[in-house]
């Protein structure tokens, strides 16, 4: 992910520059006034975040602002085109990534060229592609995956990030390098291709570890394979080992709190009610009250619903529904809830 200024064009005859500059006064040092940094892709991913970082650092080291400026399209086309047509003054610049060297392979005219328009400054980091299977038991493990996928009368769906994109390139190694073919399905970036995959839509996914996405999809990953199971002897040693140690630590902090808490809500608890009589805590014990019976008369509904459409009993119900139900709020998260779902 390096990133690159726009290039000026070169100069006609070095005699008359010369006495060009010897007429123009001295400028002020660079940079004197805020930097552009244009990112081709839409807020919220990992190129987003990891330039606004760069962004701050650089603002807090050039004593200048430098302002982040989404510009998202065309894998990446859109911004970078606008660089490439900003002033080469140095107060616009944009982030590189590998969708633009991948880009003129697969798009007939790309609208600029990074080896013209562009000078490299620097290299800003990198960044390993994840394949993300789902949770049935062919796919446990790579090897079974490829041997289940490649058994299979119809070729197994690949989801990808749109034409160009480092996941699209990735599967088509994939499918070069296995022999295999695969269905290739484009989407509007990672967070709906893993929703997908989770949820048993298509088999697989490349993304990037830095997305937030990627990590969120990877830790509940980890976590739900290591609960049932599925994850190797050689990984879930040390990751068991890292989750007894939390546990064990939070059991202590837990207990170190535990001591003062009462003392401190009683103390909390009179000062307010001090300054502001009973009234708030009244009002408060209301929102809760009501908010915890609109929850479970909405989960009776629920369970009445699917009891209704399933035609089974109550018991039966509530029991198909406990993994799912339980699965979604720990994880805050309505898409953990689907593979249960699908299986119960």
């Amino acid at each position: 992910m390096p990133c690159f200024l726009p290039t000026a064009p070169s100069a006609v005859a070095a005699i008359a520059l010369s006495l060009v500059f010897a007429l123009i006064p001295a400028k002020a040092a660079y940079p004197d006034k805020p930097i552009k940094l244009i990112v081709p892709w839409a807020p919220g991913g990992s190129t987003d975040a990891i330039s606004r970082a760069m962004a701050q650092r650089m603002s807090e080291t050039l004593g200048v602002s430098v302002l982040v400026d989404n510009r998202p399209g065309a894998a990446g086309q859109i911004g970078t085109d606008a660089a490439a047509k900003s002033a080469p003054d140095g107060y616009t610049i944009t982030v590189i990534e590998l969708p633009h060297a991948i880009a003129p392979a697969v798009v007939d005219k790309v609208p600029y060229d990074l080896l013209r328009d562009f000078t490299p400054v620097t290299m800003i980091g990198t960044s390993p592609l994840i394949f993300f299977a789902g949770m049935d038991p062919d796919s446990k493990d790579f090897t079974t995956y490829l041997k289940t996928s490649a058994s299979q009368s119809a070729p197994a769906a690949i989801a990808h990030s749109g034409s160009g994109s480092v996941s699209h390139l990735a599967a088509e190694m994939l499918a070069s390098r296995s022999k295999m073919k695969f269905n290739l399905v484009p989407y509007r970036g990672s967070a709906p291709a893993l929703t997908d995959v989770a949820a048993g839509t298509v088999s697989g996914h490349f993304a990037t570890l830095a997305s937030g996405e990627t990590l969120k999809a990877l830790m509940f990953a980890l976590l739900f394979g290591f609960a049932v199971g599925q994850v190797p002897r050689k990984v879930s040693d040390g990751f068991g080992q890292s989750l007894e140690t939390i546990y064990h630590a939070c059991q202590h902090l837990t207990r170190w709190i535990n001591l003062p808490v009462p003392v401190v809500l009683i103390c909390m608890s009179a000062s307010q009610i001090a300054e502001t009589g009973f009234e708030p805590l009244r009002a408060m014990l209301s929102f809760v009250l009501t908010f915890i019976t609109i929850c479970a008369v909405l989960l009776a509904l629920s369970v009445m619903v699917i009891r209704s459409r399933s035609g089974g009993s109550y018991p039966l119900v509530l029991d198909a529904m406990r993994e799912a139900f339980s699965l979604g709020v720990a994880t805050n998260n309505g898409t953990t809830c689907m593979p249960a779902m699908i299986d119960g």
